[in-house]
Order: C-alpha cells, then sequence, then structure tokens
C-alpha cells in the first residue's frame, strides 16, 4: 500500500514520511523475508519519487546504508563528494536525515564529523517545515557529539546547529538554547562547557548580529563576576573564546568590553577559567591582530612588569609573544595559536616588521618589558620570555644597546617601588652587564644623570647608579669627579629616601677611588651648613654620609667642624655616628664647643648632647676638660653636661671642690653656673650615695672666704647644698651627721641674708633634724650653732620659726619631766 501510495499520492505521503520510514528501517529486520522484502521495495518507490536531482546518484548508496548500517560511512563519503546547491525534498529528507542520524552516533569520531558537516550542508537546502519534523531525532546525538573530546567533531556539530537554527528560527530552537545554557554553567568536565558555548555561540550568531546589543552585556557581567561559582565564570568565558569567530569581523564592535574579563580571568584562582581566558586573548589576537594591539597590547605592556601576580605576567609574556609572533610573521614555534606555521621572516626582518607594525618607540617599550621578564623571579615567566626573546633577537648585546634609552625608566621604576620589584630590577643589571659588560656604566651614565634631575626619579637613577658602579671598579674610578657633584646634591634633597640612597651610592665610589670621596662631599655639605646653618637636609645628609665612614673619615673631618665658627649641629651629628671615636679628641673637642657656646649661648644644650655622646660611660674626662678651659662659658656647659651625663657617682666627690671653688668666681655667670653644675650633680645621684659628700663639702666650704658670691646670688642662696646635707642629716651615719652639720654652718656663713630668706623654712627643718634627742651632744650644739647664724641674720623672716621652735622644745621638756618624776615614783613605792 505504501508503495502504491507513493506514485499516488506522493504529496500527502510526504507529510507523513517522517513517521513512517523509521517505522519502515524497524520492519527492515523483521524475521519475515516477506516483510523485510515489502519494507525495502517501499524504501525504493519512496526513493523514486524523490525530486532532489543532485541527491539521484547517491540513492542507491542511501538505500544501502538504511538497510546495512556498516555501509553508512561510504554513504557519507559519497554524500561529502557530492556538491549539492538544490533544495532537498521530503522524501529526499526522508532518505538522508536517518543515515545522518545513525553516524552522528557512530563510535568513529571521522564518522561523526562528516555526518555533522553534512547534517550543515542538508540544513541549508531544505525548507523549516521539513526540516521540523526531524530536529528532536537529530538532536539527541547531536548533543552528544557537542560533548565529544574531539574539538573538530564539537565545531562541525556547532555548524551544523548554526545551520539549523538559520533554517528554523530561533523560536523553534527555544528549547535546544535552553539546554545549552544550562550546560554551560553546569559542573562536569571542562569539554561539556566548551561545547555549550561553542554551540551556543553558533545558534546566536545565526540569529543574527543585533544580538551582540543584549548578549555581550551578560556575557561580560557573569564572566567578570568574581560572586559567582567558577564553572559559570569558565563557562561565560568559554563563549568568548568562540563568539569572536561566530560573529566575525561584527565582534570587533565589542572587543573592548569583552577584554575587561578576559584580563581578569588571567589572575583567577581556578585553573580551568585561567586556561578558558588565556584561548579567548589567544582566539581575539588570532582574529583581529590589528584591533589588539589597539586595545589588548595597552593591558599586556602593563602586566608583563606592574603585576604583583606571577600568573599574570605570565599570560601576559604568552600573549604578547604571540601577537608579536603575528605580526613580525614569525613562527613562534611552540606557541598555541602559531605551532604550524612556517617562519617568514629572519630576527633581524621580524624586529624591523614589528617597528612598521608598532613604531620604533613602542616597539622599543616591548622588547625592553621582554628583556626584564627573561630575569623574572617565576620560572615559567622566565623561560616564556626566553623563547619569546630567541624567536625575535639573534644579536641581544646589540638589541639591548638599542634599548637603553626605553630600558632604563622602566628599571628606575622598578627600583622605587617594593623590594620584589627592586630585585627584579638588580637582576636585569647584572644580565645588562654580563651582556654587555664594563660598557654598560658609560651607556647607562647619561641617562642616570638625566634622571637626576626629576624628583620622582632620583632615587632609583641613585639605585642603579650604585649597582652599575659595585660592577665596574675601573670606570667607577674614571667616572668619579664627574659623579661626586650630583651625589653631592642629592645629600642634601629633601627626601630622605634620597639622600640615604646618595649615601649608598658613595660606597662604590668609594672603595674605587678611597676615602677622598666622602671627605669632599663632607666639605661641601659644611659648606652649605655655613651658608644655612639650620638646613635639617644637610643635616641628615651628612649624617647618612658619616653612617659607617665616620672613623675613616674624623682625623680630617674634626678640624674643619671644630673651626670657628663652629658648628654644633654638625658636631652632633659626628657624635651620634661615631660617638666612641671621638672620646680620644676630647682635649680639642670641648674647646670647641664653649667656643659655640660663647657664640649661640642657645645652642648649650646641643653642645651639652655633643660631649655626652662623645664620653660615653665615662663623664669624668668630659668634665675634666671643660674645668681645664677657664671661661664662664665652659662652666655653663659643664653645668648642662652634668645634667644628661651618667653615671656621676663615682666623680662626685672630685668635681664638688673645683666647683665650689668656682662659686667664688668673680663673674656671675660662671657662678651661677658653678651653682647649677653642684646642683646637677648632687641631683643625678641616689639619696644613699648623698650622706659620704658631706665631709667633702664641709672641707671645700672652710677653706672659703666669706662671703662666697656664689651662695649670695638671690633666689639661689645654699639651696644647691641642701638636699645632700639634709639627706646626711636625717639617714647618715654619725660622722656624716656631724659633717653635714658643720657644712650647713659654713653655707650659712659665708652666704647673706637676702639670699638665705628663700631657704630659712628648710634650714630650720635641717636644724631640727640635726637637734634630735637620738643625736650626739656634738652634733646637736654643731647643728645649734650653724642654726643660730642661719636663723639670726634674717630676724625678721625667721621670728615665727624660731618662736615654734622654742615652744616645741618647751613641750619636749614638760613630756621629760613628767617622766622622771612617774619614774622616782614607782622606785619609792
Amino acid at each position: 500500500m505504501l508503495s502504491a501510495m507513493a506514485f499516488l499520492a506522493p504529496r500527502q505521503l510526504s507529510e507523513c514520511l517522517p513517521s513512517l520510514v523509521p517505522c519502515l528501517l524497524d520492519t527492515l529486520a523483521d524475521a519475515h523475508p516477506g516483510v523485510a522484502g515489502a519494507a525495502a521495495d517501499a524504501l525504493k518507490r519512496i526513493a523514486a519519487v524523490a525530486r532532489a536531482p543532485d541527491l539521484q546518484p547517491l540513492l542507491p548508496a542511501l538505500l544501502d546504508a538504511l538497510q546495512q548500517p556498516d555501509k553508512t560511512a561510504s554513504a557519507l563519503q559519497g554524500l561529502m563528494s557530492t556538491r549539492l546547491s538544490q533544495t532537498l525534498d521530503a522524501a529526499a529528507l526522508a532518505l538522508l536525515l536517518p543515515v545522518l542520524q545513525r553516524a552522528l552516533a557512530d563510535r568513529s569520531a571521522e564518522t561523526r564529523k562528516t555526518a555533522a558537516q553534512a547534517l550543515a550542508a542538508v540544513a541549508g537546502l531544505t525548507e523549516a517545515r521539513d526540516l521540523q519534523a526531524y530536529l528532536e531525532r537529530l538532536w539527541t546525538p547531536l548533543s552528544g557529539c557537542l560533548q565529544d573530546p574531539a574539538p573538530e567533531v564539537r565545531y562541525a556539530s556547532a555548524r551544523s546547529l548554526r545551520a539549523m537554527c538559520a533554517c528554523l528560527g530561533e523560536a523553534e530552537c527555544r528549547s535546544i538554547l535552553e539546554w545549552l545554557k544550562n550546560k554551560l554553567c553546569a559542573e562536569g568536565v571542562p569539554v561539556d562547557r566548551a561545547g555549550a558555548a561553542q554551540g551556543l555561540a553558533e545558534m546566536m550568531a545565526a540569529v543574527g548580529p543585533d544580538k551582540l546589543i543584549t548578549l555581550v552585556p551578560s556575557v561580560v557581567s557573569a564572566a567578570g563576576n568574581a560572586n559567582l561559582p567558577w564553572t559559570v565564570r569558565d563557562g561565560y568565558l568559554q563563549l568568548l573564546v568562540y563568539m569572536p569567530a561566530a560573529f566575525g569581523a561584527t565582534f570587533a564592535d565589542y572587543l573592548d568590553a569583552s577584554l575587561a574579563p578576559i584580563l581578569r580571568g588571567l589572575a583567577d584562582e581556578n585553573e580551568c577559567v585561567r586556561e578558558s581566558a588565556m584561548l579567548a586573548a589567544q582566539r581575539i589576537i588570532v582574529l583581529f591582530a590589528d584591533k589588539a594591539v589597539q586595545l589588548l597590547l595597552p593591558a599586556l605592556e602593563k602586566g608583563l612588569v606592574d603585576s604583583d601576580n606571577w600568573r599574570i605576567r605570565a599570560a601576559s609574556v604568552q600573549l604578547l609573544g604571540d601577537l608579536l609572533f603575528r605580526l613580525a610573521g614569525v613562527s613562534g614555534r611552540g606557541t598555541t595559536e602559531a605551532a604550524d606555521e612556517a617562519d617568514t621572516a629572519t630576527p633581524e626582518l621580524s624586529l624591523e616588521k614589528l617597528s612598521d607594525s608598532l613604531g620604533p618607540q613602542r616597539r622599543d617599550r616591548i622588547m625592553a618589558g621582554l628583556f626584564i621578564a627573561r630575569q623574572d623571579l617565576a620560572p615559567h615567566v622566565r623561560s616564556s620570555a626566553g623563547h619569546t626573546w630567541k624567536s625575535l633577537v639573534a644579536n641581544t648585546a646589540r638589541v639591548l644597546r638599542e634599548l637603553l634609552p626605553a630600558l632604563f625608566p622602566v628599571l628606575l621604576e622598578m627600583l622605587a617601588a617594593d623590594k620584589e620589584r627592586q630585585e627584579l630590577a638588580e637582576r636585569t643589571l647584572d644580565e645588562l652587564q654580563r651582556r654587555l659588560g664594563d660598557r654598560v656604566l658609560p651607556e647607562l651614565l647619561p641617562l642616570a644623570e638625566k634622571a637626576l634631575g626629576h624628583p620622582k626619579t632620583k632615587r632609583a637613577a641613585l639605585a642603579a647608579l650604585t649597582h652599575a658602579l659595585s660592577t665596574s671598579k675601573e670606570y667607577a674610578l674614571a667616572l668619579a669627579d664627574r659623579l661626586l657633584p650630583p651625589i653631592t646634591t642629592a645629600l642634601a634633597d629633601p627626601d630622605v629616601e634620597v639622600r640615604a640612597a646618595a649615601a649608598l651610592c658613595l660606597d662604590p665610589l668609594q672603595r674605587a677611588v678611597g676615602p677622598r670621596v666622602a671627605e669632599e662631599c663632607a666639605h661641601k655639605l659644611l659648606a652649605l651648613l655655613a651658608v644655612k646653618p639650620d638646613d635639617e637636609c644637610a643635616l641628615d645628609g651628612l649624617r647618612q654620609l658619616l653612617s659607617g665612614r665616620a672613623k675613616v673619615m674624623l682625623p680630617s673631618l674634626l678640624p674643619a667642624l671644630t673651626t670657628s665658627p663652629v658648628r654644633a649641629n654638625a658636631l652632633l651629628v659626628l657624635a651620634e655616628v661615631c660617638k666612641d671615636a671621638l672620646q680620644r679628641h676630647l682635649a680639642r673637642l670641648a674647646p670647641a664647643l664653649v667656643d659655640a657656646v660663647r657664640a649661640k649661648p642657645d645652642d648649650v644644650a646641643l653642645c651639652a648632647q655633643v660631649l655626652v655622646l662623645a664620653c660615653g660611660d665615662e663623664p669624668r674626662s668630659g668634665s675634666q676638660e671643660l674645668l681645664r678651659v677657664a671661661r664662664p662659658e665652659a662652666v655653663t656647659l659643664l653645668a648642662a653636661f652634668l645634667q644628661r651625663a651618667r653615671p656621676l657617682d663615682d666623680i662626685a666627690s672630685e668635681l664638688l671642690p673645683p666647683l665650689v671653688h668656682l662659686l667664688a668666681n668673680e663673674q656671675q655667670q660662671a657662678q651661677e653656673g658653678a651653682w647649677e653644675a653642684i646642683k646637677a650633680l648632687l641631683a643625678a645621684l641616689s639619696p644613699p650615695q648623698l650622706p659620704p659628700l658631706a665631709t667633702t663639702l664641709r672641707h671645700s666650704l672652710r677653706n672659703a672666704r666669706a662671703p662666697l658670691p656664689g651662695l649670695c646670688l638671690l633666689k639661689r642662696g645654699v639651696g644647691c647644698l641642701l638636699p645632700a646635707l639634709r639627706e646626711a642629716l636625717m639617714n647618715g651615719d654619725a660622722e656624716a651627721r656631724e659633717a653635714a652639720a658643720a657644712a650647713l654652718g659654713e653655707a650659712v656663713r659665708l652666704s647673706s641674708p637676702e639670699a638665705l630668706r628663700p631657704d630659712v623654712l628648710n634650714l630650720t627643718a635641717a636644724d631640727q633634724s640635726a637637734q634630735g634627742r637620738h643625736r650626739p651632744r656634738q652634733e646637736r650644739e654643731t647643728a645649734g650653732s650653724s642654726s643660730a647664724q642661719g636663723t639670726h641674720r634674717p630676724a625678721s623672716a625667721t621670728r615665727v620659726a624660731r618662736r615654734r621652735a622654742v615652744q616645741r622644745t618647751q613641750v619636749q621638756h614638760r613630756r621629760r619631766h613628767q617622766a622622771h618624776r612617774a619614774m622616782g615614783s614607782k622606785g619609792r613605792h
């Protein structure tokens, strides 16, 4: 009946063929020969009514393939060798598509690829209503081909999907699109996401370029969103891998928006995401090389040197190599995208081509970054950069000399950055030295001198010079006179880091030339301080210069520092960095400090600090040197020195006699200085160390002639001596108490009523302490006489104190008398 319908009602039968032919194929395997023969006959009748002229020669092969599955491959070969140009009717599709459906599920990858290619060709020659009936049956094996491990099978399947979507329209393929979107972000092997991305990109391209307006923003947003799961980011990055090829030149307008998630994905924590981002970037380079130069190259240049992530540097080197190889016409064997191409240029010609494509300056900047990447701390970056460099450069030394103007500014920026980049810059300078030898310093010197004129690059230029000078002693010796002026200027720079770098730059020069270079810089700084004495930058530069060199420079520098006019701030810097060595030069230093105090009294504290640092833990030598200088300013400086120097317990008994003697000096400044020095000396001692000094004070005061000018100073009086004498009276032994009482009497004798008036209460308290009943009689008499001398002179001022003392004494006698009477009455009983 089906055979008859094929001739009698072919149009009506064509509508039923999609459901009838599968039944006939099942019937071909029937066990009854008659049934199988009738099915075969029906298929032949259907083939006879097919109106596709291009397919007529293939109908016998297709019928054989339908009846014998092992002949499917030969039928496909015949189909692929036939050029189809006319529309296929329903009868032709009924015979052809079941063969393709079976081939799509074949074990052979080649057969599956050929079937997908044939399906793409057939879909382009079929009406939508005829193909719609087979869509569901074809999609099942086709979805498996999209997830095939072989890339060529996935590509052919995606192209067939594009042809089917172009034929049927987006609405009819909505279920397939939803499946692909779900598969795009699903967990599983990366191949599944890659196939879904490729199929989705091809189908979107079939819809039309207008689809990019809504598609690209959503893809870019999802691919660059770090909060989404890595499978989602990977899937959408895979979509960016295949969209440029699917949309072609139309996608060029969207490259700028697509680069941001791709570059971010290059540093992703997940390896699959990084690989997908790398593939997307390489695909852009292959398809849009000219556009990539404008958009991608700036980001690659920045990632080559500035990135803190080694993965970004590695990806930048690899992508930059791919782009340079494509622009230069070099195969770059070993790269992913150009491994099978043949070399079309020698290294010399390739650099010329790069210069023509990028411009000389940009080419030099890129090659300089590539050379720096060859010294990267990450092995993978070094390996990739070395391969790219060797593919493009034949004579490294010659090219490096050309690249120095572009290379040096990059090295300066790196030397001014963090520690890791500084180490990379130093390794690059070492490689330059190895490649160029001693010629590197003359080449770098003009660039460094130019960089020293800019505030932002001074420190880095000095660091580069330091490294270059340390490797070339001969050139360092020859260029010392040329380098000293800018280094000296840098030592007084407002930036502290520049000053420190300038001091370090002198080390290799000093090793090559000797201490002369440091001495010249020091004298120039001192000349600057002579003009601007308070220049903190010059002072710190001198400190940086002297650090580590002070002992060597001291013999030649000290005469300049101690010659009038003496600069106390410069001496303080010298004392801070070489305090141990200055102790041997106190005989010269102390008079110079006295001259500084005389010229500028406000610097007394500064000079005292210099002397403290020079003496260290031995203040005896400093105080002795000051006492030898017979000038009032020396006494003032001694007082300030004793306020700061420690320890003083060993020299207190030695200093008190000359200080008491200085109280009798004719000049008031010396008297005031001695008074302050005694006060500072006694204040520096602990209470147990004060009583033994009472004897020394007693002998020193006994030999003085009244009145003693230093103890007659108004508002000062004997106040400098009272702490030691009071402590001796209160807590000393009998000998110390007796000596303190006598010394107190001598002090009162040598003073004046006007000077003693502020210390009346203190003197009275000391007197009462000395006249306690537990004191020996001789001591009480001595103290009483001294108190009488001190309290009778200022009668108007001590009247109240005397009256209170008498009252206390009377109360004590009364209580003592009552106690004696009580003891006597107990004895009688």
